[in-house]
C-alpha cells in the first residue's frame, strides 16, 4: 500500500511531467491499437510502482534518463524536449528523492 503523504514533492512533479513524452509518442504513432493502449498502461504502471518506492525502478529510470541525454548530446540534435528530460533527471536525483528510495526506510521517513 502506498503511503501517499510520504512521497516527496520532487517525485510528484516527476510523475506529473513524465507522461508528456508518452503523449507525444501516442499522437505521432500509427500502429496496432493494442500497442497504443498497452504503452500508456505500461507507463502509468511504471509510475505507480515508482511512487510506491520500488528502488530498482528508480535506478532504471535514472539510467534511462542519463543514457537518453548522453545519446542526444552525442548525436548533436538536442531540442526543447531534452530540457524536460534534464529536469526529470534532476528531480529523480534530488536528495529528498534519493532518500525516499534508500534501502534504509527509517532514514527516508525522518
Amino acid at each position: 500500500m502506498i503511503e501517499w503523504r510520504r512521497i516527496p514533492w520532487t517525485l510528484w512533479v516527476y510523475a506529473a511531467i513524465s507522461p508528456w513524452p508518452t503523449a507525444q509518442i501516442e499522437i505521432r504513432a500509427h500502429g496496432p491499437i493494442l500497442v497504443m493502449v498497452l504503452f500508456p498502461a505500461l507507463i502509468f504502471a511504471w509510475l505507480y510502482f515508482l511512487l510506491d518506492g520500488v528502488r530498482w525502478l528508480w535506478v532504471v529510470s535514472v539510467a534511462i534518463g542519463v543514457l537518453g541525454l548522453v545519446l542526444k548530446v552525442v548525436s548533436a540534435s538536442p531540442d526543447w524536449h531534452d530540457a524536460m528530460s534534464l529536469i526529470a533527471l534532476i528531480l529523480l536525483l534530488f536528495p529528498v528523492t534519493r532518500r525516499y528510495f534508500s534501502t534504509d526506510r527509517t532514514a527516508a521517513v525522518a
